[in-house]
């Protein structure tokens, strides 16, 4: 499966809604860097990161999809061809949690029924004013069989290992699915 300078290419969607820094953990993951400053996605954007894992490089194409309203109806494009997901919610704010649910369902309807999924709780510097508790969370993974991450992109907290695991996921499903496939 070899192509130049890689082993595989995954593409990776972060999903959620607006403003839980979806943007900012994307920022800190490819480039290590992080700013204040908010600044709305406009529909699509994405980044490469090349990885080495378990013998393989693997190049992940991040799509940083956009949590408004308004970008609902082309949101779903994006999502076609994806290997993995993020999905993105904001400790300080409870909605972005209630939220994901609606995330996992359009993932899968437009992606995949069993996309490797991770579940993210974000802005976890912010600890004074978080509103979505362990227990919640834990119910919620419980149900869907995720893997969960805290982060904070802001800190440096957690956001390399996501992106390491979601990568883990899809390759490991990867390799089951190629060795399904015998030759005839």
């Amino acid at each position: 499966m070899s192509n130049g300078n890689f082993d595989y290419l995954f593409k990776i969607v972060l999903v959620g809604d607006a403003e839980v820094g979806k943007t900012s953990l994307t920022t800190r993951f490819a480039y290590g860097t992080f700013t204040d400053q908010y600044i709305s996605t406009l529909g699509v954007d994405f980044v490469v990161k090349t990885l080495s894992m378990n013998g393989h490089i693997v190049k992940l194409q991040i799509w940083d999809t956009a949590g408004q309203e308004r970008y609902a109806g082309i949101r779903p494009i994006y999502y076609r061809g994806a290997k993995g997901a993020v999905l993105v919610f904001d400790l300080t704010r409870r909605q972005s949690f209630l939220n994901v649910e609606k995330w996992v369902e359009q993932i899968q309807r437009y992606a995949s029924q069993d996309i490797p999924m991770i579940l993210v709780g974000n802005k976890l510097d912010l600890t004074d004013t978080r509103e979505v508790t362990t227990s919640d969370v834990e119910t919620l993974i419980d149900e869907r069989g995720m893997k969960y991450f805290e982060t904070s992109a802001k800190v440096d907290q957690g956001v390399k290992e996501t992106f390491e695991k979601v990568s883990e996921l899809i390759l490991q499903k990867e390799m089951v699915s190629s060795q399904s496939v015998s030759p005839e």
